[in-house]
């Protein structure tokens, strides 16, 4: 269990960090850190120290109060500057870790592999806030390559103002889930839409992977990316921190099976589908446990 708190300690378990920067935030000092090892992208998340009022609790109640969402963002710039995934190095690449896969055809073991490290992430995070772990089945998992495969099929993708209601709910109908509340088992997010987004090195994507859970956890913190220079400036800038409602999500739903599945439109976007579903939501056992 990882948490960190606003003057550059790690609490709870101790790590070995070097100090990159000092930044003085609306009465925040905040001191940007990264680890020692080599041994970065891992699949930990370090959490904000609930002192800063970063807790499951808050995240419930706070998320749309513009005065206490001001706690959320300085606890949420805490958190993506421990969890500095633009600054990983390379030197715990395997041979696999090196190999270039095209995300719209994986191989099921490929897949297995980053929808686990992705899950990993998401349960460490809970830990931290003392939630029960989700469970990654393969009923699930049907119901994630479901979606994707309808997303592929509507032309839709992560970078649309909105999920593809449609078809979720035709995946979920398909896997005898409940529909008539809606969107209420996808979280998506996606890789950084570059030409030829869809191959990749194992490596890259699970450092990608990881930023997205960051940026779900900690505010759907946003940054244009051009530089370092401007990534690190964005960092710290209020303004790019504006939703929890990925991080309620993921932290303050009860147990849950969940899946990842990817999606691919054209060459350059790669959507990221995480779906997770209460036990109350299986209206069609014979469906969903086929």
């Amino acid at each position: 269990m990882l948490k960190v708190n606003n003057i550059g300690k790690i609490v709870k378990k101790a790590v070995i960090v070097t100090i990159s920067s000092l930044t003085v935030l609306g009465g925040l000092t905040l001191r940007q850190a990264k680890p020692v090892d080599a041994d970065y992208i891992n699949d930990k998340i370090v959490m904000p120290d609930d002192s800063l009022g970063y807790t499951k609790d808050n995240l419930m109640h706070w998320r749309d109060n513009p005065v206490t969402k001001q706690e959320l963002t300085r606890a949420s710039i805490v958190g993506m500057s421990y969890n500095d995934s633009h600054s990983a190095g390379d030197t715990r690449k395997t041979k696999h870790d090196r190999k270039v896969v095209d995300m719209k055809h994986l191989s099921g073991r490929d897949r297995r592999e980053l929808a686990h490290f992705t899950v990993r992430l998401i349960n460490s995070a809970r830990e931290s806030e003392d939630m029960p772990d989700w469970t990654y089945t393969s009923n699930a998992e049907r119901f994630a390559m479901d979606t994707a495969k309808y997303y592929t099929q509507d032309h839709a993708g992560d970078s649309d103002s909105d999920h593809d209601v449609h078809a979720i709910l035709k995946a979920a109908r398909k896997n005898g889930l409940r529909t008539d509340l809606g969107q209420v088992y996808e979280d998506e997010s996606g890789f950084n839409v570059v030409p030829h987004a869809r191959y990749s090195t194992m490596w890259h994507a699970k450092l990608m992977l990881r930023f997205n859970i960051e940026q779900m956890l900690f505010g759907g913190w946003t940054s244009r990316r051009l530089s370092k220079k401007v990534y690190y400036k964005d960092l710290k800038n209020p303004s790019r921190y504006t939703e929890w409602d990925h991080a309620n999500d993921l932290i303050n739903q009860g147990e849950r099976e969940v899946g990842v599945a990817f999606s691919v439109r054209g060459n350059d976007e790669v959507s990221v589908h995480i779906l997770s579903v209460p036990q109350e939501y299986i209206v069609d056992s014979d469906l969903y446990y086929r």
